[in-house]
């Protein structure tokens, strides 16, 4: 019986220290979007202002992008939402927006990126969404 036990916990062992190396030697996973080549979105809080920024980037020179940056507030377990910038980019261009905006303390804060990807007729071919890591402040 104390055989068994030891084995298994050996082999538990041994399973755990495998599964976590394995887990290092592959990179993060993220979505694959087909229109859309990047989009992320950055929050940084200095001295009482949010700085906010948000990208997004069509996979060809034809399609046109646009973004939309919202930075939001975490109040009572729900994210409200404090200002917004967007931009439209030229065809193949990144549209890129954002801005700053003073922040209360005792808060948690966040920024949505919000992508739209169309083609030259202004057909939609894709929407994709980020978020920035959350700050508290």
């Amino acid at each position: 019986m104390q055989k068994r036990l030891t084995g298994l916990i050996l082999a538990f062992l041994i399973l755990s220290v495998s599964v976590s190396a394995f887990a290092q030697i592959l990179p993060p996973i993220s979505p694959y979007y087909s229109d859309t080549s990047l989009i992320s979105a950055g929050l940084s809080i200095k001295n009482g202002v949010a700085g906010c920024d948000g990208l997004v980037s069509p996979n060809s020179s034809t399609k046109i992008a646009t973004v939309s940056v919202r930075l939001q507030q975490l109040v009572d377990g729900r994210w409200k939402q404090l200002a917004s910038w967007s931009e439209t980019a030229s065809p193949g261009s990144t549209a890129a927006a954002g801005g700053s905006k003073a922040v209360t303390k005792g808060y948690s804060y966040r920024v949505m990126v919000y992508g739209t990807v169309k083609d030259a007729n202004g057909n939609v071919l894709e929407r994709t969404s980020c978020a920035s890591n959350t700050e508290t402040y």
